[in-house]
């Protein structure tokens, strides 16, 4: 079943429904916007029982119906992607694989190829960044095995650069390319290098986040609540992060960010609906304070009062 960017947002949207597998921090590109910082030393998996049993807990929970891979470059992680392309797919995941196309002009096509027949959704980046270093060659050479896959194919680029990517659509396909891809632009992401190029997002109003319900497995056994790309990598408050090194830690993990009243309120009503005042900065910046102001430890009558909010909604 192909699914389209608003299939995604969609399933997103509903909380334990979909998840990311952060496969490794290595990426042979190094574009200069990358949002986490990726280079080409950056570590991959190391623990191989650890990683397999996150990934063997992922495909057993049933509540998951989609499972995004990324990196770093998940295609310069041979073992664990295949691993887990098989695992997931004989689950009955639908699998959404996120990656650059650099595969397409070097020997890795062939087992690519492979791991590309087990996706629903290859998302495709190019932008200005990306053509830097990602040959033209290379990068339509990917898009027609993503093609010869079956798998519905997403262009992601930057806003503004929709006729790049639409032009070399047309030179993979010719004028029929509509029919089994699409083009998704993206602003720019203040977070990794992407700091130097892009400025922080404008303030948000009252709003809620429908992101906050998918959570991000990295290959490390961190668990993030959410895609914010500092909290990936370390940032922000540790209230969104847990760590699990087996399948019963990382369910235990899943289980308490959705149990969490203040990760629920702030996926239901917006984290502006629990601050006083003018919503100040974005959505991650909004919910940063909120989750500062309510340390986990401990008890507070105003979370325990949204506990019992929830208890009686349920």
């Amino acid at each position: 079943m192909a699914l389209t960017a608003s299939d995604i947002a969609r399933t997103r949207a509903s909380p334990g429904s979909s998840a990311l597998l952060f496969l490794t921090d290595r990426c042979p590109v190094e574009c200069a916007h990358c949002s986490v910082g990726s280079l080409r030393g950056g570590r991959g998996i190391t623990d191989w029982p650890r990683f397999t049993a996150l990934v063997a807990s992922l495909a057993a929970r049933e509540a998951i119906q989609v499972v995004a891979v990324s990196g770093g470059e998940p295609f310069a992680e041979r073992r664990g992607l295949i691993h887990a392309a098989q695992e997931l797919h004989a689950a009955g995941k639908h699998l959404v694989l996120y990656t650059s196309g650099y595969f397409g002009g070097t020997a890795a096509a062939g087992w690519a190829a492979e791991v590309l027949r087990r996706a629903e959704t290859i998302v495709l980046s190019t932008d200005r960044h990306h053509r830097a270093l990602v040959p033209d060659e290379a990068w339509l050479a990917a898009a027609v095995l993503a093609r010869r896959s079956g798998a519905w194919l997403i262009v992601q680029t930057l806003e503004g650069e929709a006729d790049q990517a639409r032009g070399l659509l047309h030179r993979a396909f010719g004028p029929g390319w509509a029919g089994w891809a699409e083009i998704e632009e993206q602003p720019g992401l203040s977070h990794g290098r992407g700091a130097d190029w892009f400025p922080a997002p404008p303030a948000a109003g009252p709003g809620r986040c429908g992101l906050v319900g998918t959570a991000v497995v990295r290959y490390d056994g961190t668990v993030s609540a959410c895609c914010n790309e500092t909290v990936i990598m370390g940032g922000g408050p540790a209230r969104l992060r847990r760590t699990a090194d087996s399948a019963p830690a990382l369910d235990e993990a899943l289980d308490g960010f959705a149990e969490d009243p203040l990760l629920w309120a702030i996926g239901a009503a917006g984290p502006a609906a629990l601050e006083t005042g003018s919503p100040q900065g974005g959505l991650c910046a909004q919910c940063w304070r909120v989750l500062d102001r309510f340390p986990p430890t401990g008890s507070h009558p105003f979370v325990d009062a949204l506990r019992g909010l929830r208890g009686g909604l349920s």
